[in-house]
């Protein structure tokens, strides 16, 4: 993702959340950390980033479901091309069930 597209995902949560404090948690992603994303924020109070600690994979629970697919697409494989590999990834997730996002991501079923 881009700085672009990330000011672009939150001004879309601006529209959702009209009145709203929005508190996004974020890692320390570039896109995140942009100039231009802090100079947007600054101009905009009711969105509040939130920063997981570096090297707190732990905390991101999409760190699990990346794991899941590194095992069962990159792990102990070689591919002929990267398009090959974007079209294991993309059957990966086509097969992923929500139940399954959710195991993988630590979440207790409700």
């Amino acid at each position: 993702m881009r700085k672009e597209d990330f000011i672009a995902f939150l001004e879309h949560l601006l529209t959702v959340y009209p009145t709203q404090t929005i508190i996004v948690m974020v890692d320390n992603y570039s896109s995140h950390t942009a100039h231009a994303v802090r100079a947007w924020l600054s101009e905009q109070p009711r969105i509040k980033l939130h920063f997981l600690p570096k090297y707190g994979s732990h905390l991101n629970p999409v760190e699990s479901i990346w794991l899941q697919m590194k095992g069962q697409i990159a792990a102990n494989r070689l591919y002929g091309s990267i398009k090959l590999i974007l079209e294991a990834v993309d059957t990966f997730f086509e097969r992923m069930t929500p139940a399954q996002a959710l195991t993988w991501a630590g979440a207790k079923k409700g």
